[in-house]
């Protein structure tokens, strides 16, 4: 039958005895638990097939007493039986639960009891699985332990699983049943693998003395796949026979007496184990087949934890009348797997319709192909599928050399249990994520009660994924199988597919793939997992229009609901050094901005140099509304203003959200706070920052009327417009609560109303601002200056210096002028030149 089996005797050395011998010492210090049997010695047998790196960190003390218990559990044991306990070891030092059976040894005991573990949820921290010689009385005591086979010895398992974690006392209970019941499954199918290989071949003698069939081809392929399960290709694990039976309620099989073996002795078993073949119908269906090969329903509970495979041969009588059948299940052998299906019964003549099908040359590409397609076929499929289904298939298959693409094929049970769908991705496309997208898609699509899958995984083009769905067989399947290819395609899409397809529409065909081959490796997973395929062409398109060096540009993207000022980003694409964030946060913060998570990622290019994205996730001050349309702009300018040096970074610019504001607009306020602290105000200049940005509607009339006075696009009914302007401002100001705030926006509208000529409409170069802004005041209409007052000044300001420029009078030779560079020194200087101009006046 085959199957892993414990090897290790008494008495064998372990190649590195270290941890062993530090056991075996602890164990010596103990009692034996069992009279006869020494506990150093039993100790070093125990652990002996044990990987000394699996016991070098153990406590020795602890793995003495973990043996030693096994030892006091096997100390009685009946005849032909499993002792099996579940437990959580007593003391401090427990950190994990154990199970401990001892029962005779036999194929695929540590398989299968794992696969009870396994099917529960519990991992394994340790197996250790000694095949001990144990002499026992008549009554199942032990009587001692010899160091290899004797007479009198029996050879048993001792099983020791550690799981990794400490269970509940309740499922412990339930687990150690469990456990029997499995152990129970192997003894019969182990019991009884003899018998069935014998009768699989009694079976084979049977079909050739039998009544003539309409195809004796049938038959002798049916002769030869019976032989070649017998020869080692086949774990029998159940066996029966059946008569068919007609009543007033339709045919059914009824299991004959006497005849089950293996799992099949075990009535609850076989409902779920053995399936009506008898009756399948359906395309590919040959009801006069001497054998049918499906799948059972249930999965194994022995050696491997896969559903079992099912082989009913048909009973016939007088006339070719199907007089009822004879069930196997096991499952398939390694070599199963691995021989060539051309030289498989049954599974070689599917083979060979299918390449005469084909009609390829014996000796050209395609065949070959399809050979190798035919080899690498799911086998379990493979034994199952009719001639049609699979000609359908591999052809199909073929032509994905071709072009490796998303391809979906199905195939219905001939029963409707379930529906085989083996789907085909590009390799590169391949992810873990992906397989559970696909198991979704295909779960929804035929109403699937459950979902299991195989993957092959190669150097070749694509990867093949094979999900067998279980449905209900009483609901039948109709599947849309192009539909369903273009659900599993969409879902199967990369990134980079999405980005290629982007580009194409933006920028056509030709010059979109010239992008994509520059750009497709460009950004790394943190930034393809976040960023779609349309942002993607936004941020190439930004990147493609920086300076090679010392570029930046910025994009804003708001929130859909306007009310809702929170997940607003701001996009900085960045060529040359990459910048420090804590260079660009200060500027936000002064917008009136809340920068709440930074996403920085390095892009790199297929030719030049490294390029920097820094997204910042925003939010907007409360009252500001995300739907005004000119708010990106104006915000991205301010910042970029800002980082460029034309902009100051100050509480001013929180008027560029509030007010509505743009950047050189708020510089006009910032030029006339500047003005009011040299002219000694009583207010520092954050104080002003605050008290105008904490009123922006107001704010916002004052620059209004400073741009509808100067505007020499719009001086027909300047003057009008400024009067009702004022009026506003006036009765605006009436409403403001805090009395600093009120004395210093009237200041700021006081002083603009004394502006008489500036420069902010003219530029050096066609859209582009001045370098500086130029304000000549009238002091006479700016009631909060000092006296004396000159006759004019003109008030020069940008981010780098600042300037004023004071006259005596309509003729003045050149005046007093000074300018400062540095704040602290403002009023000093100021105070100094009134002084001077007070003397000139004298």
């Amino acid at each position: 039958g085959g199957g892993r089996m414990a090897s290790t005797a008494m008495g064998a050395s372990p190649a590195r005895p270290g941890p062993i011998e530090a056991i075996a010492a602890a164990a010596a210090r103990r009692a034996t638990p069992v009279p006869g049997v020494d506990p150093a010695t039993f100790v070093r047998a125990y652990y002996a097939g044990v990987d000394p790196d699996d016991l070098a960190g153990r406590d020795p003390d602890g793995a003495a007493d973990a043996a030693l218990a096994h030892l006091a559990l096997g100390a009685l044991r009946g005849a032909a039986s499993a002792v099996v306990r579940a437990h959580t070891p007593a003391g401090p030092a427990a950190t994990c639960s154990v199970l401990d059976v001892v029962t005779d040894d036999m194929a695929f005991l540590v398989d299968s009891a794992v696969m009870a573990l396994d099917a529960r949820g519990y991992g394994i921290r340790l197996v250790v699985h000694p095949v001990l010689w144990a002499r026992r009385r008549p009554d199942g005591a032990l009587d001692g332990i010899d160091a290899g086979p004797a007479p009198s010895a029996t050879a048993e398992a001792w099983i020791h699983v550690e799981l990794d974690v400490e269970a509940e006392s309740e499922l412990l209970d339930a687990l150690a049943p469990a456990v029997v019941a499995v152990l129970g499954d192997v003894r019969a199918a182990v019991e009884d693998w003899p018998a069935m290989r014998r009768l699989a071949l009694h079976t084979a003698i049977d079909l050739a003395a039998g009544p003539e069939l309409p195809t004796l081809d049938d038959t002798a392929e049916a002769r030869a796949v019976l032989e070649w399960m017998a020869d080692d290709h086949f774990t029998f694990l159940g066996a029966r026979d059946d008569d068919l039976v007609t009543g007033d309620g339709g045919s059914f099989l009824r299991p004959v007496p006497g005849s089950a073996l293996g799992l099949l002795r075990d009535e609850a078993h076989a409902p779920a184990l053995v399936v009506d073949d008898i009756g399948a119908s359906g395309p590919g269906v040959d009801p006069a087949a001497a054998l049918v090969v499906t799948r059972s329903d249930a999965r194994s509970t022995v050696h491997r934890p896969v559903r079992l495979a099912h082989i009913g041969v048909r009973r016939h009588g007088p006339g070719g009348v199907v007089t009822g059948a004879r069930h196997f299940v096991g499952l398939w052998t390694a070599t199963a797997y691995t021989e060539s299906p051309f030289t498989i019964p049954l599974l070689r003549r599917k083979a060979r319709r299918l390449v005469e099908r084909a009609g390829f040359a014996p000796d050209s590409h395609s065949a070959r192909d399809l050979t190798a397609i035919v080899e690498t076929f799911p086998r379990d499929e493979l034994f199952e599928i009719s001639d049609d289904d699979l000609a359908r298939i591999a052809i199909g298959i073929l032509h994905l050399a071709e072009r490796p693409q998303v391809r979906l094929f199905t195939r219905v049970d001939t029963l409707g249990r379930y529906v085989s769908c083996l789907v085909f991705v590009p390799r590169d496309h391949f992810t873990t994520a992906l397989v559970r997208r696909i198991e979704a898609i295909l779960l929804d699509a035929t109403d699937g009660l459950a979902v299991e899958h195989t993957l092959r995984v190669t150097e070749g083009p694509v990867a093949r994924i094979h999900a067998i769905v279980e449905v209900d067989p009483r609901r039948r399947v109709r599947l849309d199988e192009d539909a369903l290819e273009r659900r599993l395609a969409a879902a199967t899409r990369s990134w980079s597919d999405d980005l290629r397809d982007a580009l194409v529409a933006r920028h056509g065909d030709a010059e979109g793939r010239r992008r994509y081959r520059r750009w497709r490796t460009a950004f790394g997973p943190g930034y393809t997992g976040e960023t779609d395929a349309a942002t993607a062409v936004a941020d190439i398109e930004s990147f493609e229009a920086l300076p090679p060096s010392d570029g930046l540009a910025l994009t804003l993207a708001l929130p859909t609901d306007p009310d809702d000022p929170s997940d607003a980003r701001l996009r900085v694409h960045r060529s040359g050094a990459p910048i420090a964030l804590s260079g660009i946060l200060p500027a936000l913060e002064h917008m009136g901005v809340e920068v709440v998570d930074e996403r920085p990622h390095e892009v790199n290019p297929g030719a030049g140099p490294t390029l920097w994205l820094y997204d910042l996730g925003l939010l907007a001050p409360h009252g500001v509304r995300t739907d005004d349309p000119g708010l990106r702009a104006r915000f991205t300018d301010a910042v970029g203003a800002v980082w460029a040096g034309d902009a100051e970074s100050d509480g001013f610019n929180r008027l560029v959200a509030s007010a509505g504001l743009a950047w050189r607009e708020v510089a006009v306020l910032r030029a006339v706070g500047r003005y009011l602290r040299q002219g000694a105000t009583a207010f520092s200049l954050a104080y002003m920052e605050q008290a105008v940005a904490n009123q922006p509607a107001i704010a916002r009339r004052i620059v209004e009327r400073f741009t509808r006075r100067f505007d020499p696009q719009a001086q027909e009914g300047a003057d009008v417009a400024c009067a009702a302007l004022d009026a506003e401002v006036d009765l605006a100001l009436d409403e403001v609560a805090s009395l600093d705030e009120d004395r210093i926006l009237r200041a700021f509208h006081a002083a603009v109303r004394a502006v008489v000529r500036t420069n902010y409409f003219t530029a050096p170069r066609p859209g582009t601002p001045p370098a500086a802004l130029a304000l000549k005041f009238d002091p006479s209409r700016a009631p909060d200056l000092p006296a004396p007052r000159p006759w004019a000044e003109v008030w020069v300001y940008s981010p780098r210096v600042e300037a004023v420029h004071l006259r005596g009078g309509p003729v003045a030779r050149g005046g007093i002028r000074w300018s400062d560079r540095r704040e602290d020194f403002r009023t000093e200087v100021l105070g100094l030149m009134r002084t001077q101009m007070v003397k000139n006046a004298v």
